[in-house]
């Protein structure tokens, strides 16, 4: 038997998004949504540790448009749809019933790849296009990546979201934009492999390698079922935050967490509770001073460091929030934010190209979409931080015009 299928039930887009940012493959700003209509079985109360009303406006700037409004998990493009604004998302999500939904950033490519897996080992790429009708979306003559270093890439993170899931047989797309491959699909344990569809060669590539992993493991008696554990990849918790259900991450195998609402860039959710830490008797943080004296050392002078830097710079008018349980500057609409982890700190800046510009000036530091890790002990440079805050600047005040 190729795939799990107990596993395969079980699996959703929204943990594979999770879990692939905490591998480090690229993923564009993903949200999991609360259900339009209650499902069947639960009330209000069922979501009681949902805040209400929601800040529709402030997924909509992580996220940005235009965005895919569509389901956790499923295939075959049903109940997907390409929004540009607000209203047009409304007028899709108020029609979803009670699926649970994603909202996520709609990546303008310039090039478009789907990936047959095999074994865990192999790895085709096709050159695809998803804007074609579906018999026409396998580019004829199936050209490569448009560099060595972007097909390398490609081949790396297809195994490695693969070997990871423990699928023998998958897809993975991925949508390519300024030179980085994002992984948009990579729940296909049953993929696409008609001939009329995939065309010749793409197909004797397929049949041929899932022939040889078959007989392979016929040969070898090679048995691949493992037992799958997810906590190493998502244990890790905000520093100041409880071990207990409203600060932890939680994956959502086999079930959706409709009290998750935003997924952060570490790879995990942040549970928007109204309990949130609440430990010894004590709510959740409502001030930033309140949440940086949770912060232990030395990530605490790290974090009021860079929050100064950031004072110094934002116009009279930025007010300071916390938002998602994390210390946010608004000016306009989100600008940047801040938090401590368990290894390491974290600089958000709330724009998805907003680092782009300093990538020569970031090479020592972890970056992934949208978010920039730097060590507990030591804060970014005054010099970088500032850069930052007034591009973001720049950015929020562009879209403000009318």
């Amino acid at each position: 038997m190729v795939n799990n299928p107990f596993w395969w039930t079980a699996d959703d887009k929204f943990f594979n998004y999770a879990l692939a940012a905490k591998l480090g493959v690229a993923i564009p700003p993903t949200v999991i949504l609360p259900h339009n209509k209650h499902p069947e079985g639960t009330t209000d109360r069922s979501m009681r540790n949902l805040i209400f009303p929601l800040n529709w406006q402030e997924l909509f700037d992580y996220v940005g448009f235009p965005a895919f409004l569509k389901p956790y998990s499923g295939g075959g493009w049903k109940h997907v749809y390409h929004v540009h604004s607000p209203e047009e998302f409304f007028q899709h999500y108020n029609n979803t019933g009670d699926l649970c939904m994603t909202l996520q950033h709609g990546v303008v490519f310039e090039e478009y790849y789907r990936c047959y897996v095999v074994g865990q080992e192999k790895v085709h790429i096709m050159k695809y296009d998803p804007r074609l009708p579906h018999h026409e979306r396998y580019v004829k003559g199936n050209p490569p990546p448009s560099s060595a270093a972007l097909k390398e890439r490609i081949e790396k993170d297809s195994l490695t979201l693969c070997r990871v899931l423990g699928y023998d047989l998958n897809t993975v797309e991925f949508a390519v934009e300024g030179g980085v491959p994002y992984a948009i699909d990579f729940l296909n344990p049953a993929p696409d492999a008609e001939i009329t569809s995939v065309g010749q060669e793409n197909f004797e590539w397929i049949v041929n390698a899932v022939a040889e992993m078959a007989v392979k493991m016929a040969v070898t008696g090679e048995d691949p079922a493992r037992e799958m554990r997810w906590a190493s990849f998502l244990a890790e918790s905000p520093r100041g935050w409880p071990s207990g259900s409203g600060g932890r991450r939680r994956s959502n195998v086999g079930h959706p967490q409709p009290s998750c609402a935003r997924r952060t860039a570490e790879g995990g959710c942040l549970h928007m509770n109204r309990t949130m830490k609440k430990t010894r008797g004590k709510g959740a943080p409502k001030a930033v001073e309140e949440y940086l004296a949770n912060v232990p050392e030395p990530a605490q002078s790290t974090l009021r460091h860079v929050r100064a830097v950031i004072r110094s710079v934002v116009p009279a008018e930025t007010t300071e929030v916390i938002s998602y349980g994390i210390p946010t500057f608004k000016y306009k609409r989100g600008l940047v934010a801040f938090a401590a982890f368990t290894n390491h700190c974290s600089f958000f800046p709330l724009g998805a190209s907003a680092l782009d510009s300093f990538k020569e000036e970031l090479k020592e530091f972890r970056v992934s979409k949208g978010t920039l890790h730097f060590p507990l002990d030591k804060p970014l440079t005054d010099a970088i931080v500032k850069k930052i805050v007034k591009a973001r600047i720049a950015q929020n005040e562009r879209r403000s015009r009318p």
